[in-house]
């Protein structure tokens, strides 16, 4: 990938001498989609030294939308219901994305579109948000992400990934300085994130493990300068891979002794975050097997007793001649709709377009679907059976 050399970070730092104590962070998302009523599934937020230009911390998280994804939208970040189902929510995350945005330049590619969703997000979590003036490589280079890391000979292996995609845009903003195609100072200006809640507890949920996590000294740079939130965000960056090391605990204990905590104040941050992931997964009023994995192994890292919460699904659902059924969602085994229809009609089954009291069954693309549908039909206590299964029981 490429980096600056010393006369080129040089450079950079004679333009951002008038900036030198103004963070900059750049930021990347992943979304359910285009419109007004899409929302973010992924966000990543790397905060550069304005000195130097070297990440000083990467904010990376999953975010549950709270709504449905569609399948053509799946296949473009790989991201479901099933992996976001014990994401924060975006109201969950403000707190620590504020902290990160607030009098920091923002930089993106494509920032019309990342500042637009922020504010909707932050809006409905009854915070405000003004982008200032952000810097968008987009914009500066007339090329998409993908398209301008060839024309500057930067490796971006995952695209879609917003971390992957935040780390490559940091690299084209510094090859956009050192050729002086940007001027900080004097055409941008810094954002400003408020948030009215008090309820601060850091909590993310990353789709993969990644460099994040094995580092916890880094954690000394939190953004909180708060003692127990401070640790909070230590535990959170250790907890990547959803497992504490021997050598990432040892790191704990030494952070937690340098913060002043006890041992009973450790213990209560662990619960604390571990509170959190169980609300999160039992939002939906529903603990699927890999959210009850989720749990268990989040609850051996942080040392918690968890029973297992996972009730396996009754195998012996029939279908019988006149039962009410719905379809949701797309992709994976669900084929159109006009082809369920059909099939179950054969079966004479009644196919209903909505989820009343009186529907038999849901069949989801994804059990761990957000959609409106899915939601009813766990509070109305309806049975929810995969496309996948529905089929198989059809077949039979």
């Amino acid at each position: 990938m490429t980096a600056l050399s010393a006369p080129s970070a040089q450079h950079s730092r004679g333009r951002l001498a008038g900036a030198a104590r103004t963070p900059i962070v750049v930021l990347d998302l992943e979304t359910t989609g285009f419109t007004p009523l899409d929302r973010i599934t992924e966000i990543s937020i790397i905060s550069l030294d304005p000195h130097t230009l070297e990440t000083v911390e990467e904010y990376d998280t999953l975010v549950n939308p709270q709504r449905d994804i569609s399948a053509e939208v799946s296949a473009v970040h790989g991201l479901t219901a099933s992996i976001l189902e014990a994401a924060p929510t975006f109201a969950e995350i403000l707190p620590a994305v504020a902290k990160r945005l607030n009098g920091s330049y923002i930089v993106a590619h494509n920032a019309p579109f990342d500042c637009r969703f922020l504010s909707q997000e932050i809006e409905k979590a009854n915070g405000s948000f003004d982008e200032g003036e952000p810097i968008c490589t987009f914009q500066l280079t007339k090329l998409a992400l993908a398209k301008a890391c060839i024309e500057h000979d930067i490796q971006l292996e995952q695209a879609h990934r917003s971390l992957e995609d935040a780390r490559a845009t940091v690299v084209l903003l510094r090859e956009l300085l050192e050729q002086g195609k940007v001027d900080i100072e004097s055409e941008h200006s810094t954002a400003r994130c408020r948030f009215s809640s008090n309820d601060v507890v850091i909590r993310t949920l990353r789709r993969e493990a990644t460099e994040l996590g094995g580092n916890t000294t880094r954690t000394i740079k939190s953004p909180w300068q708060d003692p127990l939130m401070d640790y909070r965000y230590a535990v959170n960056v250790a907890l990547d891979d959803n497992y504490i090391s021997i050598d990432e605990r040892v790191e704990l204990d030494q952070l937690a002794h340098i913060l002043g905590l006890s041992e009973k104040e450790v213990q209560e941050q662990h619960e604390v975050l571990f509170k959190r992931a169980l609300e999160a997964t039992g939002r939906d009023g529903h603990i699927s097997e890999a959210e009850d994995n989720y749990l268990m192994q989040l609850a051996e890292a942080l040392d918690i007793d968890y029973e297992t919460q996972f009730t396996p699904q009754d195998h012996t659902v029939q279908l019988m001649s006149g039962m009410s059924v719905c379809f949701t969602g797309s992709g994976g085994a669900m084929k159109p709709r006009e082809a369920m229809v059909q099939i179950a009609e054969s079966r004479r089954l009644v196919v209903r377009s909505g989820v009343s009291q009186k529907l038999d069954m849901l069949i989801a693309a994804d059990t761990s679907s957000f959609s409106t549908k899915t939601r009813k039909a766990r509070e109305y206590g309806i049975t929810v059976i995969s496309a996948f299964d529905f089929l198989s029981l059809v077949s039979d």
